[in-house]
């Protein structure tokens, strides 16, 4: 029995030690507490000690060295769980803290070391049957036991306790249940695997699980720590993969070398490796220490940029009732409200009211990116003519066109298919934007409205002008929030929103917008939607 299982637990204790020694490695490098790092590493000592002790005692058979080693293994394990203690004791910040407990729990674990060691009041002998260690129990066994479980009851309700604080958060509160999970696994293998069976069925072939549980409880003490800070997945693994090839290499040297010389050669390779993969573990441990600050500066970004538009939206709110006041008094000027005024006072009116018109124009469109970014934007969609909403649209900026000396045409075929679902106002928006920027940024030339019909259930709207042009790299960013074209900043008054809420309200239609220009040969600005087929009611017979 012993003969088949020792290959597997070779095999066992081997990735137990590597995985003990990764974790290790991660807690030193993690951005904890130097205090919880030094018990950390004392826990994994101790869990190496048992765990590697007993098993040697397994493997060498009967004999004194076998006693010594089974001692050593049991003499540890009280510490271990004081040490769990000081551990959760300083990993939980806000629970009380006992001095005197904890130095009276400290003499216990350490009187146990000579208790275990120098008597035989815990264990008198072992003898082998069957290949399988058989331990014969002193008269102090159930003291050791009874010790051991009142250290864990101490830690179980020290957990459970804080678990219950209801100031503590839910994260504090999931680390606290990984620390309970762990603590359950390794109180539960170690009661049934080295007690129970043990001792009532007198069942020593399992004895290893219950050693081996320490490894699942480091781990889950160990993803406590690290899980809320800039540790993952990636960091563990590449400490474990460092730790297993690095083990590797030293078994290989110690072990399988047959001659001195390939001894030699294989620890220096070892030797040689040990900084190269501290280095590799520190790159990747750098790597995502800049991905969490990162993520740290896109998430207060994100933040900064929802104070932005709610600083926008209620900016806009506060500025359109005065300027429709201003807009209101202009307009009962220039209607002689206020007695007859020069031509020259009215020309400085009228423009006085295009630019009013124009911020109007631009307060409204930034509370109609909040409404839209928001869902609170209100369509009243309805089957319309799109040619009916062109020719509307258009006759606003012809006095404006003709100011500036340009030509304002429109193309649109009496044949074509133009039914689309659509809200009108909305839609007379993206084509006022459309030609306002043709207008705006034209200084000489022409624009052009056209409706086009590339396939049978697409229709399609371009506003074709002769300005400076726009270049492909502007061309990718111009229908994003708050963009403007570089030839066109400062040339005119703007905000970079009217394409942008364009493209949103196109693609809330089901269409595509676009634009194809290059510099010096004028722009096309289009967007497609998809049109409605007119359906003929049927007869009721």
């Amino acid at each position: 029995m012993f003969l088949q299982y020792a290959p597997v637990s070779k095999i066992a204790v081997f990735l137990i030690n590597v995985t003990g020694i990764s974790l290790v490695l991660t807690i030193i490098l993690a951005n904890v507490k130097p205090l919880l790092k030094k018990l950390f590493v004392l826990m994994t000592i101790l869990m190496f000690m048992w765990v590697d002790f007993a098993f040697l005692a397994r493997l060498l058979g009967e004999g004194n060295t076998s006693l010594l080693s089974i001692k050593l293994a049991w003499s540890i394990t009280p510490l271990l769980f004081v040490l769990v203690y000081s551990f959760i004791n300083n990993f939980l910040e806000d629970i009380p803290r006992n001095r005197y407990l904890r130095i009276g729990l400290y003499l216990l674990g350490l009187s146990f070391i000579f208790i275990v060691n120098f008597s035989k009041h815990v264990i008198s002998d072992i003898m082998f049957k069957d290949g399988v260690l058989v331990i014969l129990y002193g008269k102090l066994v159930w003291f050791f036991f009874g010790t051991i479980a009142l250290l864990s009851f101490i830690n179980f309700f020290i957990l459970i306790s804080a678990y219950k604080v209801k100031k503590n958060n839910s994260d504090t509160k999931s680390r606290i249940k990984y620390l309970l999970v762990g603590l359950t696994i390794f109180f539960l293998a170690n009661a049934i695997f080295n007690i129970i069976f043990p001792v009532f069925f007198s069942r020593f072939d399992l004895y290893e699980l219950g050693d081996y549980s320490t490894i699942i409880f480091l781990s889950l003490i160990a993803y406590a720590i690290v899980r809320y800070n800039f540790f993952g997945v990636k960091v563990v693994a590449t400490s474990f993969l460092v730790t297993f090839l690095g083990s590797f290499l030293l078994l290989d040297a110690l072990i399988f070398s047959p001659t001195t010389i390939q001894k030699i050669t294989k620890i220096f390779i070892f030797l040689f490796y040990i900084p190269f993969g501290l280095l590799l573990i520190k790159s990747v441990l750098r790597e995502v220490k800049q991905r969490e600050e990162l993520q740290e500066l896109t998430d207060k970004l994100k933040a900064m940029d929802e104070q932005k538009d709610t600083f926008i939206s209620m900016a806009a709110h506060e500025l359109r009732a005065p300027m429709t006041a201003i807009k209101g008094y202009v307009s009962m000027i220039l209607e002689g409200d206020a007695g007859d005024i020069t031509d020259k006072a009215r020309g400085y009116l009228a423009d006085t009211n295009a630019i009013n018109d124009r911020l109007v124009r631009l307060v409204n469109n930034m509370l109609n990116v909040s409404r839209i970014e928001e869902g609170r934007m209100v369509y009243q969609v309805e089957i319309v003519n799109l040619a009916e909403v062109v020719r509307t649209v258009f006759s606003q900026f012809r006095p404006e066109a003709e100011r500036k000396g340009l030509e304002l045409s429109s193309d649109v075929p009496m044949e074509i298919k133009d039914r689309v679902e659509v809200d009108p106002d909305r839609i007379q928006e993206v084509i006022g934007n459309f030609l306002s920027n043709a207008v705006k940024y034209t200084n000489e030339g022409s624009v052009m409205v056209k409706l086009r019909q590339p396939s049978e259930n697409i229709v399609r709207l371009e506003v074709v002008d002769t300005g400076p042009g726009i270049s492909k790299e502007e061309q990718a960013k111009l229908f994003n929030k708050f963009y403007r074209a570089e030839s066109t900043v400062g040339k005119t008054i703007g905000t970079g929103l009217g394409l942008y809420i364009s493209r949103l309200l196109i693609e809330k239609f089901g269409g595509k917008i676009g634009i194809d220009s290059e510099v010096g040969k004028g722009s096309i600005f289009w967007f497609e939607l998809p049109v409605k087929p007119v359906t003929v009611p049927t007869l009721k017979k």
